[in-house]
């Protein structure tokens, strides 16, 4: 960014300034555009500019734009492209065209979640992308151009949702200390809210809520079936058909291909952690850790105890809603 001013320590440093001021000397800078100045040396050049910025792109070295809606990425170089994996962290849905520094011919776009793929649509050195807080793509942009590969469903628009309101039931499947009592409930809560069964308080493992859906019409692209609260991770089958798996925000799951005209059953298997049921086994002088060649400690390096834990939620939470979307064509 700017010339040398000293040399580094004390060591022949009347010397050490003279060969410094030599050697710069022998470097003639010439100016280019935009207060920048460059010269060949060696193998390779060195630019002069107190912008960085602009003696990148003088040198056409371009930064990633598309980081200006807030996205992040990591891109990887393939023979015949380039991937680039996107995430948004951001609080808000993206739906834009981002720019790429490489486009290529075709730029796919992949679901690392439920592996559906598509082409994207590209547009002045863009394409398009719609990602919600939380969800991540994977784009392939590549320099051939492969036509077995079918377009990319973008969601045009979305139905008025149907909130999931017949009654839940609450069943275990697998787990322990002990597996709690099946239950009916009217809507979905955490199976920790019962405080009468004490085995809610110290479970781990799997409860099974499930209930029946009337869809009077399916005339829907596709149908999202999303989560107000999830704790923690959850399987859902619709008809006996497995979904997916739904573990991280925005807590949603695409399931229109598993539904019929008519009565449908859905269950959602939901996982809890290890938290409650460790809180239970210190509470009860359990031994349960199995490390005896170190130290098992808390933040504080003291011996790591989880009785005095709080109990935390498992299960689900809210509303369940299926919202019908509706594919551009």
């Amino acid at each position: 960014q700017n010339e040398p001013k000293d040399i580094p320590g004390n060591y022949e440093i009347e010397k050490r300034r003279t060969q410094l001021k030599s050697l710069w000397n022998q470097i003639q800078f010439q100016n280019q555009a935009g207060n920048v100045k460059m010269v060949s040396f060696g193998k390779g050049k060195i630019i002069l500019s107190s912008d960085v910025a602009k003696a990148l792109e003088y040198l056409k070295i371009e930064r990633e734009k598309l980081t200006d809606t807030g996205l992040k990425f990591v891109r990887r170089q393939f023979d015949g492209g380039k991937y680039y994996y996107i995430v948004n962290h951001t609080s808000t849905e993206i739906n834009q065209n981002i720019p790429l520094n490489f486009m290529g011919k075709q730029v796919a776009l992949m679901n690392p979640e439920n592996g559906e793929f598509g082409v994207g649509t590209m547009q002045n050195n863009s394409v398009r992308i719609q990602l919600k807080s939380g969800e991540s793509l994977i784009l392939k942009a590549s320099e051939n151009q492969d036509h077995s590969v079918p377009k990319w469903n973008y969601t045009e628009k979305s139905d008025t949702p149907i909130v999931l309101n017949e009654p839940w039931q609450l069943s275990f499947k697998e787990g322990g200390p002990e597996l709690p009592k099946t239950r009916t409930l009217k809507k979905p809560e955490p199976w920790t809210n019962f405080t009468e069964d004490s085995s809610t308080q110290s479970f781990s493992g799997t409860g099974v809520y499930t209930t029946t859906l009337n869809l009077k019409k399916k005339n829907a692209d596709d149908y999202l079936l999303k989560f107000d609260k999830l704790y923690e991770s959850a399987k859902v089958m619709v008809n006996g058909q497995e979904a997916g798996i739904v573990w991280s925000i925005p807590f949603e799951i695409n399931i229109g291909k598993y539904l019929k005209k008519g009565k449908n059953t859905i269950q959602i298997e939901v996982c809890n952690l290890m938290a409650n049921r460790m809180r239970d086994m210190d509470q009860k002088k359990i031994q349960w850790r199995n490390y005896h060649e170190i130290n098992f400690v808390n933040i504080d390096y003291k011996a790591f105890d989880a009785s005095n834990w709080k109990v935390q939620p498992s299960g689900l939470d809210g509303e369940i809603q299926l919202i019908p979307i509706h594919y551009s064509k």
